[in-house]
């Protein structure tokens, strides 16, 4: 039989009766057996089933008849094929409810009934699998009744029941049955409804078991189209791998910790130079925060762009190790986010994947920029130190002839060195007013302004010609921040300049002119450094011009030298340490007799030391080489010389030894003093003569003082007898005559202290004044003074003493200090008649020595005498109206000589005059 008429939707019915012989056929089902329905009717339906099923299909009936089923529906397989079908079986009852008849209608299954084997096919391989996976399955339907469930499910959840035996059942309080295993029971019901409640996919959610289990859940619901039909758990037992995991956190946040704390920076790239990630040293180093560089490329984000493609080559080099597995170590300077250099040496690791293919690297970053700074300041330091050297060597050693050549190289090499656009050296020419470009150094691409910056006004580098007589260096970063009206401003703008800095070039005291850099295409900081080596340069041509200025000077004075020592009016003799004259000038010829060529290269002991003093002058000379001590050495001399007429005279020799190298001159200076000599002796015999006239004046003094003493006693004797006398007589005679008495009175007195004056200069001139000095209270010795000789005086004035600082006891001699203090408050008040009262002051304040000042307020002295008030008899000529004899100053100045006091005289005329005397305590 074949299902080749079979179609669709067209049913096969039939009628049999109890018996299940075919009572009734439709042409559908005759034509399904390719036979007539005649053939057919009587038949049972048994013969049409496989034999197999037959006994299975006529109990399945029996039972319908038994029971009386009203409707039932079985499939069997056809007799003899593999078509299955499908029947439904109504029954017919009689009136008396029994069955008469059954009409069936048959439909072709095998297509379903091949996809029902093929799907039980399926649900045994599922179930197989379900039932061997680790993983504890459940299914559950939209009612929560269990569809499918492994034995790995029940063995972990501890059911004791076979999986199969929970299939259908009730799993809505399955979480409360099972709650006591979990740590949190509560939690895991309520997370349990909330996932059932929100049908939402979970994936790898933990749950902790009481015995220390883990279990790792996932939740998959299940929907047909928008229809909820159910839902499926999956359980894995994750213990082992969450205490492996819990390991490695544990390790890997140990790692972190480490990595994070280390002073080293860490950064992950890919093999395409891609940041994964950094630690926080790296981090901080660089200024950036990880979200900030992650995805970046390392390479093009650390690397200056215009350093990157003289890199690039080492670097596609490094990777491409990287790449083979191979490590390495280098040293790279990247750029921070502030865009500053930062040096790293850097140890890079390939990371290999689960396949061992390299998938990136791990770069182990120590920042050593403070080392290469160091490295580099020491290398700059070095080569600076280098340039200086060579500097100092080629200009102290400086060549005239080279000199251009020189100062150009130099200019060169530092501009180069510190990277200026131009070099220059300006010198001032203050006689012209002028300044002028003198040498120039300009770097590639740039214009040499050497001829259009000659013999430039002074005036017009007013700005930092101020600048540069200070001594100080002139640095402007930016030109054009100067204002408009800027002389240096409109001086280098012009020229294209950014950035300057000059220094002076001071020789000495004098400002030679200046040295500096310009620079022209970029706007330039200038570092300490470059100061330095420019202020050096400048410092090197300073003293270049100075030699130079010097060497100049040394010439015309070597020149004016030989002139004036040809000239001179002493013999200039010059002899080595073997005696013989090296130099030999023309009064030296002119004095001994002997001419240059004569005296050159011979031993001068035998030119012009007489026999008996030879053989003193070699041993002198000897003992001096050895010891380096010598009598005759350094000193002025007077001794007898010998001239080539031989001929004896005497000379003052001075001789003095010059160290040159290890070996000693000896330049003698010797000029004849015989009309000195002469003189002396001349001097000597009229010194004498005037010594006795002074004794013999002293003597004549003292005489007459002693002479004239009794006459003007008598004389002052009588005119007071007279005195006496004129007292009785009447009263007009009386007036006059005591009038003409009191003159002679007058003149007796004064002629009476002209002797005693002369009497005390004669003692001080024979010199029997001695100074007697003790301990004195000066303060104590003033004011008796003052209180005895001054205290009553005609008009009224009284001495003021002032003191000023701490009183102290000094060594005087009273009898001098009161003869001196007596004489000049004297005159204070006879020379200041109608001014205020004198004064005296006594300063202590200096420690080591005292001042008097004895201040009036009167005539004062005109300027041009002061320097002869000391003199004998000296009056100035504004004092002709007061009367004096001109001894008192004079004594004064004999006495403070005597006692070694300093005295000075401070006078204006018509304010006053004040006398200052100064004593040490010691």
């Amino acid at each position: 039989m074949t299902n080749t008429l079979l179609k669709p939707g067209r049913d096969m019915m039939y009628r049999i009766n109890t018996e299940g012989r075919f009572l009734y056929v439709n042409q559908a089902l005759s034509l399904y057996f390719k036979s007539e329905a005649s053939e057919l009717i009587g038949q049972s339906y048994l013969s049409l089933i496989e034999p197999a099923y037959r006994q299975k299909t006529q109990d399945f009936y029996r039972q319908q008849l038994q029971e009386k089923q009203s409707s039932t529906y079985f499939e069997f397989p056809l007799k003899g094929s593999q078509i299955w079908c499908g029947q439904t079986v109504e029954l017919i009852l009689d009136s008396e409810g029994e069955v008469v008849e059954l009409i069936g209608i048959l439909q072709d299954t095998s297509e379903a009934n091949q996809v029902k084997v093929d799907l039980d096919q399926s649900d045994i391989r599922l179930n197989s699998l379900i039932q061997n996976m680790d993983v504890a399955i459940l299914m559950e339907d939209e009612f929560r009744r269990v569809k499918y469930v492994n034995q790995t499910f029940c063995d972990l959840f501890g059911i004791p029941l076979k999986s199969e035996e929970l299939i259908d059942a009730d799993c809505s309080q399955a979480a409360e049955q099972s709650k006591h295993l979990f740590i949190d029971p509560e939690e895991f019901v309520s997370g349990v409804n909330t996932i059932l409640k929100n049908r939402n996919k979970i994936s790898s959610e933990l749950l902790y078991f009481k015995d220390e289990r883990v279990l790792e859940r996932d939740y998959v619901p299940v929907f047909i189209g928008d229809e909820y039909r159910g839902h499926t758990w999956y359980y894995r037992d994750v213990t082992m791998q969450n205490l492996a995991n819990m390991s490695i956190k544990e390790s890997e946040r140990k790692y972190r910790e480490i990595i994070e704390n280390i002073d080293l920076g860490l950064m992950e790239v890919d093999s395409e130079q891609n940041i994964i990630w950094a630690n926080e040293p790296f981090l901080k180093s660089m200024g950036y925060t990880l979200d900030e560089i992650k995805g970046k490329n390392a390479k093009t984000h650390f690397i200056r762009e215009e350093e990157l493609a003289q890199k690039e080559p080492k670097l596609d080099d490094i990777n491409e190790e990287r790449l083979k597995g191979r490590s390495g170590v280098y040293e790279l300077k990247l750029k921070n986010k502030e865009s500053e250099d930062v040096w790293m040496l850097i140890s890079g690791t390939p990371i290999f994947n689960e396949n061992h293919k390299v998938k990136g690297s791990l770069g182990i970053h120590h920042n050593i920029t403070h080392i290469k700074e160091l490295q580099f300041q020491t290398e700059y330091r070095a080569t600076l130190q280098s340039i200086l050297l060579d500097l100092s060597n080629q200009i102290i050693d400086l060549e005239p002839e080279r000199e251009d050549e020189i100062i150009n190289s130099a200019l060169l090499r530092i501009a180069s060195f510190v990277g200026a656009d131009r070099s220059y050296i300006f010198d001032y020419n203050f006689e012209s007013k002028t300044s002028s470009n003198t040498y120039e150094y300009c770097a590639e691409d740039i214009s040499p302004e050497i001829d259009n910056l000659q013999d430039l006004p002074i005036e017009a580098l007013d700005d930092w010609l101020d600048i540069h007589q200070g001594g100080k260096v002139m640095i402007h970063e930016n030109v054009q921040s100067l204002p408009e009206e800027s002389s240096i401003r409109q001086i280098l703008e012009p020229q294209g300049i950014k950035s300057i800095i000059t220094v002076p070039i001071i020789a000495g005291k004098s400002l030679q002119g200046f040295i500096g850099f310009d620079s022209v295409k970029q706007y330039k900081a200038w570092n300490e450094t470059e100061i330095e080596l420019l202020t050096f340069l400048a410092q090197l041509l300073a003293n270049h011009y100075s030699r130079k200025f010097f060497e100049l000077k040394l010439s015309n004075s070597e020149a004016k030298l030989r002139s004036i020592l040809s000239n001179a009016m002493d013999a200039i003799v010059t002899i080595n340490e073997e005696g013989l004259v090296e130099d030999w000038n023309l009064q030296a010829e002119n004095i001994f007799g002997f001419g240059a060529e004569e005296a050159l290269g011979k031993d001068l002991t035998n030119l012009i030391i007489p026999h008996k003093y030879r053989s003193a002058h070699h041993q002198g000379m000897q003992h001096f080489l050895k010891t380096g001590e010598g009598t005759v050495l350094n000193n002025r001399i007077e001794l007898v010389a010998l001239s080539k007429q031989d001929m004896h005279f005497p000379v003052e020799l001075s001789i003095i030894p010059i160290k040159l190298k290890d070996k000693y001159i000896f330049s003698a200076f010797l000029r004849d003093i015989t009309q000195r000599k002469k003189a002396e002796d001349d001097m000597s015999i009229a010194l004498e003569q005037s010594n006795e006239l002074a004794r013999m004046k002293s003597r004549l003094m003292s005489m007459a003082s002693h002479e004239f003493r009794t006459p003007l006693t008598t004389f002052r004797a009588n005119a007071e007898m007279l005195d006496y006398w004129a007292a009785r007589l009447e009263e007009k005679d009386k007036t006059k005559a005591t009038r003409y008495i009191s003159r002679m009175l007058g003149e007796v007195d004064r002629l009476t202290n002209i002797m005693n004056d002369m009497l005390v200069i004669g003692r001080l001139e024979s010199g029997k004044t001695k100074v007697q000095k003790r301990m004195t209270d000066l303060v104590h010795l003033s004011s008796e003074i003052i209180d005895k000789n001054f205290s009553n005086e005609s008009d009224g004035r009284q001495v003021q003493l002032k003191i000023e600082g701490l009183p102290y006891l000094v060594p005087v001699d009273n009898s001098i200090i009161e003869h001196i203090l007596n004489n000049l408050i004297s005159n204070a008040l006879k020379y200041s008649p109608s001014g205020k009262a004198p004064l005296l002051m006594i300063n202590f304040k200096n420690e080591k020595q005292l001042r008097f000042t004895v201040k009036d307020f009167g005539l004062g002295i005109p300027e041009n005498e002061i320097n002869s008030v000391f003199n004998a008899f000296y009056r100035s000529e504004n004092t002709r109206q007061i009367k004096g004899t001109g001894m008192g100053l004079a004594i004064v100045k004999q006495f403070v000589d005597i006692h070694k006091i300093r005295i000075k005289v401070f006078s204006t005329v018509n304010v006053g005059s004040e006398f200052v005397l100064e004593i040490d305590r010691d």
